[in-house]
């Protein structure tokens, strides 16, 4: 269950109620004040020399949880995300379909230990022995120290944030930014809706030799479940097809599909589903239910957003059909910002919305 130490503390951090965490001595105190915790053993350096070989035992279980992460939740306590060992799995075989990353790509860690996206790219350097190339504090700064840093360390895969893919198209037309993107043959970005202008920026950058692929998926999905290579001029903005086995159904309220073409609420099946919230089996039955289109014992994730699907297996996807939304690819419930608005002494009662499309969104 990665936490991030640098993000602001909860007043009453979910991750704690599950029991004991581990950390090292000066992550200790700042994340998980309060609870039970198993101490980092320390090892010094070792020769393999004098390890010795053996025929360790294989503890590898499908079913056992790989992972935690705890997402928005509409009543302003998050959910914690169970992940078996089965559906990350099935994510790493995605990257080969994503990147074709190979042992000697280099990779950006970019993502804050709290996105689901951090799991991602680290799945996708380590299950293929390729290197991670963690970011640092200069990178952020502005475009040009974005790709300084690219290029000085021979980033080959770069997976980013949306809001961040928008950021930085402003500074891509640059003799700098086009020497540091020169090795890298895929780019990666998820989060939100992807805006033309900037996907438009990016191919006239690295298109047609570097893979320009925007992927799509919720936490309870395994961090992504589709995929679409955007490199061509001509291709729909779209978050493309479902992953390796998985698939996706449209269905109206009643829970009946739709044909193509048409609106509804998207849902997934295969591979790539979680077991579920941890703790929270009420909730559990509410998103994750059966699929009564599928083999005995298949299930669905409802994932509350508005899509269609082509008759090519592309899908488009349109908003929301409830409250969650999205801040520069954080998903947030708004029930999350007014229990915590309610906590004030000063405030009686409060409501948090939304307004009109905006380059900066801002709830109110």
């Amino acid at each position: 269950m990665p936490i991030d130490p640098a993000a602001p503390e909860a007043p009453d951090p979910p991750d704690r109620r599950g029991g004991g965490a581990t950390a090292d001595r000066r992550g200790r105190w700042r994340i998980l004040a309060g609870g039970r915790f198993c101490a980092c053993p320390r090892h010094r350096d070792t020769s393999t020399a004098t390890q010795g070989r053996c025929q360790a035992p294989s503890l590898a279980d499908p079913d056992a949880i790989a992972w935690i992460y705890f997402t928005s939740g509409s009543t302003g306590v998050p959910k914690g995300v169970a992940v078996a060992h089965r559906a990350a799995r099935n994510h790493s075989l995605l990257a080969e379909f994503v990147s074709d990353i190979r042992p000697e790509d280099r990779v950006l860690q970019f993502a804050s230990p709290s996105f689901d996206a951090y799991i991602e790219e680290v799945v996708y350097a380590w299950t293929h022995g390729a290197a991670l190339v963690i970011r640092d504090d200069a990178m952020m700064g502005s475009p040009a120290r974005f790709f300084d840093r690219i290029r000085e360390q021979g980033v080959t895969i770069l997976d980013l944030p949306t809001a961040w893919f928008h950021f930085i198209a402003a500074g891509l037309d640059t003799n700098e930014a086009r020497a540091a993107l020169r090795p890298v043959h895929t780019v990666v970005f998820s989060g939100e809706a992807a805006r033309p202008d900037a996907v438009d920026a990016w191919r006239a950058a690295v298109a047609p030799s570097c893979r320009l692929v925007n992927v799509y998926g919720p936490t309870e999905c395994t961090i992504s479940c589709t995929y679409g290579d955007l490199r061509d001029p001509d291709s729909a903005i779209s978050v493309g097809v479902a992953a390796p086995n998985t698939y996706s159904r449209i269905l109206d309220r009643r829970r009946r599909p739709l044909p193509f073409g048409t609106y509804g609420e998207l849902c997934f099946g295969g591979l790539c589903l979680a077991e579920g919230y941890v703790g929270a089996p009420d909730r559990t039955a509410e998103r994750f239910v059966p699929d009564p289109y599928g083999a005995a014992g298949s299930r669905l994730y409802v994932t509350g957003d508005r899509a269609m699907l082509l008759a090519d297996g592309t899908i488009h996807v349109s908003g929301r059909q409830d409250e969650m939304v999205k801040i520069r690819s954080q998903r947030l419930e708004l029930g999350d910002v007014e229990v915590v608005a309610r906590r004030h002494s000063g405030l009686a009662d409060a409501a948090a919305f939304l307004p009109g499309p905006s380059p900066s969104p801002t709830i109110c």
